[in-house]
């Protein structure tokens, strides 16, 4: 068959199918890209929602945790303050190991203490059991006067059974004070 088009025609058609191509080339991707953007809005508004709730779930998280902070120093420093108060209370009370001093410092060279036996009763007083051996009777009754002497102690027990013998006498003497 004849070709009745000029060669002029003919490329202005080519022409014009090629740009007729491209619009609708364009057209297909821009409604792809329409559709595509449609369907990611829920998507969007899903996540935008999700990262509002987990802001709020961190902040309410965070406030617990300055909270439960708060507490545990608040316990702490009231921990602190009645151990305070404790030792305040008895920053004037005399130690066990100063009675303890004491007691040997009265001791005369004649004595030999072999026990201490502590004993916290009911108030403020305590009490201290001393045993040991004594090598006169006369070494006993000093240290005995010179324990009663002592006005820290406010009783000083001496049993009688002490005294039974004259040498190497085994005693025990009990005393009670004040804290």
């Amino acid at each position: 068959m004849r070709n009745l088009l000029t060669n002029y025609t003919k490329r202005l058609i080519q022409k014009e199918y090629y740009i007729r191509l491209v619009i609708l080339a364009t057209l297909l991707s821009s409604s792809v890209l329409v559709i595509a953007s449609v369907f990611l809005v829920p998507s969007y508004i899903l996540a935008k929602a999700q990262k509002v709730s987990i802001e709020n779930q961190a902040r309410v998280i965070k406030q617990s945790l300055v909270s439960q902070e708060e507490e545990s120093l608040s316990a702490a420093l009231q921990l602190a303050q009645e151990e305070l108060d404790i030792l305040a209370s008895i920053k004037d009370q005399k130690l066990f190991s100063e009675r303890l001093k004491d007691v040997v410092r009265e001791k005369p060279e004649g004595i030999n203490l072999s026990s201490f036996t502590y004993k916290t009763q009911e108030g403020k007083k305590q009490s201290m059991v001393i045993s040991g051996k004594a090598y006169t009777r006369n070494d006993l009754l000093s240290f005995e006067k010179k324990l009663r002497s002592n006005l820290d102690f406010s009783s000083v027990e001496f049993p009688v059974s002490n005294l039974a013998k004259d040498k190497d006498i085994d005693f025990s003497i009990a005393l009670e004070y004040e804290s």
